[in-house]
């Protein structure tokens, strides 16, 4: 999910810009955890998404490092020289 918004501007007379915000919202839906609980070398945490807690964290665990729920989210600013010839 996401929204946008833009202007162009005519600062120069053959250049126009375009700028643009946008922010997008990865896992509207909620937060899964997927993988084994065997994984010795922690990929699962890497190879998918994963953005719910991981099941087998612990306070002094180093193998399973997802503590937290996390939004996945991102800013994007965009600037475009249009040239008009």
């Amino acid at each position: 999910m996401g929204v946008g918004g833009g202007a162009l501007l005519d600062l120069i007379p053959i250049v126009t810009f375009d700028v643009g915000v946008h922010y997008n919202l990865y896992n509207v839906f909620g937060q899964t955890y997927t993988g084994t609980t065997t994984n010795p070398k922690r990929l699962d945490s890497y190879t998918s998404l994963n953005d719910d807690k991981d099941p087998l964290y612990g306070t002094d665990d180093n193998l399973f490092i997802i503590q937290n729920t996390r939004a996945i989210n991102a800013w994007q600013f965009t600037l475009t020289a249009m040239i008009g010839i």
